[in-house]
């Protein structure tokens, strides 16, 4: 049966496609942060409220979901302040002890703090990346597993078989006075 008639699977698929679709296209929201794509600061403090995908998240192994963001810029900060092992503490507000630039409310692709927000032309570009890879998918899957390409390939196999069938035996006929093996093995049970 084909797989596109086991609505079980064709539901999952489908859930799965949008999801990531939304992780990648909607400005940054909860639902991305317990996902760590396309996230700021302010929206991981906000996805404290979201308690089953925080807990399902740290089970994950995410962590940190309703914490701290910790995001690229954070480099940038630790170089500043001469410390390659400081964080952000959710006491401090996630801010650094310290000035530093870029400062925690300079905006970034619309973000605020550390983040891995994605710039408009990158969402779009990834999303055309995506589509491209799954229409390719289904293309290969149509054409050549189930269509022209893999009957081609089986018909390539069958006329190989046969032709190696053939070789080996015309490399070996009997003669008259030679008896086939399973003649000799029946007469030296005897």
């Amino acid at each position: 049966r084909n797989i596109v008639h086991n609505w079980s699977i064709m539901v999952i698929y489908l859930v799965t496609l949008v999801a990531v679709c939304l992780l990648i296209l909607l400005p940054p929201t909860q639902f991305q942060c317990v996902f760590r794509v396309n996230c700021d600061t302010a929206k991981s403090l906000e996805s404290r409220e979201l308690t089953v995908l925080a807990v399902w998240s740290k089970v994950g192994g995410a962590g940190l979901v309703g914490g701290c963001f910790f995001g690229p810029r954070l480099v940038t900060w630790q170089d500043q302040l001469n410390d390659q092992t400081w964080l952000p503490d959710l006491e401090d507000q996630c801010r650094p002890p310290v000035a530093v630039r870029p400062t925690f409310d300079t905006l970034e692709q619309g973000c605020v703090g550390p983040n891995n927000c994605f710039s408009g032309m990158y969402r779009v570009q990834l999303f055309i990346i995506l589509t491209v890879y799954v229409l390719a998918n289904h293309f290969f899957v149509k054409f050549m597993l189930h269509g022209p390409g893999a009957r081609h390939v089986r018909e390539v196999q069958k006329r190989r078989r046969t032709h190696t069938m053939e070789q080996g035996t015309v490399g070996h006929e009997t003669s008259k006075h030679e008896k086939p093996v399973a003649d000799n093995d029946e007469q030296g049970l005897r």
